[in-house]
Parts: structure tokens; C-alpha cells; sequence
């Protein structure tokens, strides 16, 4: 992985009781920059509309993330105390050599930005050597709907 970047997008709660969801559209989002260097092709790691992402897996060896991947899950299963929530990979997305590292947020925390670092090789140009996830615990605003009566 060449470079490595992302972008966030804002979250309420989608009823009075407060289930969370993840407001989709590209007018919705923050871009962070990027680390890394200018090599590679550029790729989009998206989760499903509605989800939100919770976890990365890495894959390379000790110097180096050859392939990126991430871990979606919907924020009502993800925040609720059901045992279970449904994981979603994203597929991985780089070389598919390397030992694989997952770095997951604990339950109810989602991912909101990276840590990464880089350094240059060989041919001069910078490539992702690390990459940390960062996760915090997200409220979700209950969304006020008007009272119809009388």
C-alpha cells in the first residue's frame, strides 16, 4: 500500500428509540488526508449504505501493509446488547502476499480515524509501513418527530 487515507461520515439516531444510523451520501462526509507516498492505483474500501466500519485487517510482513481490508457492521446491531452482530468484509485490496492482522474496535465503538506511518524504500518513493485503527464510542441524538393529536 502505496498511501493510505479515508473519509468519515456523520451519524444520528434513526427513531425515537434511538437506533443509530450512518447518513450516506459523498455532500455527507469529511475527507482526512492521506499518508503515504504517490505509487499504486487508487482504490475505494466503502461499507454497505447504513453501516458503519469497525474494524481494518492488514495484511505483510514487518516493514510493510501490502493489503488493506475492512470490517462493516450495521450501528443498531453494533451498539445494541444483542450476543451477536453480522460482520461484513470488504475484501482485501492490495498484494495478496503476507501474514494477516486484524485490529477490531470493542463492541459499541466504531472506527474514526487511522494512525498510519511511512517511510521510503528502496526506489525513493514512500509506502504505509503501519496502520492503527483509532475507535471511540459514538452518541447517537435521538431524532425529535413532531406530535400529531387533537
Amino acid at each position: 500500500i502505496d498511501r493510505l487515507g479515508g473519509s468519515c461520515h456523520p451519524t444520528r439516531s434513526a427513531s425515537i428509540l434511538g437506533l443509530p444510523e450512518v447518513i450516506g451520501g459523498s455532500a455527507n462526509r469529511h475527507v482526512f488526508d492521506w499518508n503515504g507516498g504517490k505509487g499504486g492505483q487508487p482504490f475505494t474500501l466503502a461499507c454497505l449504505d447504513g453501516d458503519a466500519l469497525v474494524g481494518i485487517a492488514t495484511r505483510g510482513g514487518t516493514t510493510s501493509v501490502d493489503a488493506v481490508r475492512g470490517t462493516c457492521v450495521s450501528p443498531a446491531e453494533w451498539s445494541s446488547d444483542s450476543p451477536s452482530a453480522t460482520r461484513r468484509q470488504t475484501g482485501f485490496r492490495g498484494r495478496s502476499s503476507g501474514a494477516i492482522t486484524s485490529l477490531n474496535c470493542p463492541r459499541g465503538e466504531y472506527l474514526v480515524g487511522l494512525e498510519t506511518w511511512a517511510a521510503k524504500t528502496v526506489h525513493a518513493e514512500p509506502t504505509v509501513q503501519g496502520v492503527v485503527p483509532h475507535c471511540r464510542r459514538i452518541r447517537f441524538q435521538a431524532v425529535l418527530s413532531p406530535v400529531l393529536g387533537e
